[in-house]
């Protein structure tokens, strides 16, 4: 996953998810509080062993929680014949003894 971590990014993450499995970047401002509490719970998320997928929504569900307004909430951005459901960033290993 690569995260492209500026306002209005999403154009390059599309790019950058041509060639990379997933990138995340924002169609509009964010501010640096929302970034930070976006980032904050996706690695969190993928830390505990969830999907590249099920991660990204838990984080875009605290900045909707937040009342952020959508355009300021990054996207994921995925390659072609990629499923964000099978990228973890904790191995099967790991996740089994969890």
């Amino acid at each position: 996953v690569v995260i492209i971590d500026t306002c209005k990014s999403w154009v390059c993450a599309r790019r950058v998810a041509e060639v990379v499995p997933c990138a995340i970047g924002v169609d509009d401002y964010i501010f640096d509080s929302e970034a930070t509490r976006f980032y904050e719970v996706l690695y969190q998320a993928l830390g505990a062993g969830l999907s590249v997928k099920d991660a990204y929504g838990q984080a875009c569900a605290a900045l909707k929680f937040l009342n952020v307004p959508v355009r300021r909430i990054p996207k994921l951005a995925v390659r072609r014949q990629v499923d964000a459901g099978q990228i973890f960033a904790v191995s099967a290993s790991l996740r089994a003894s969890a």
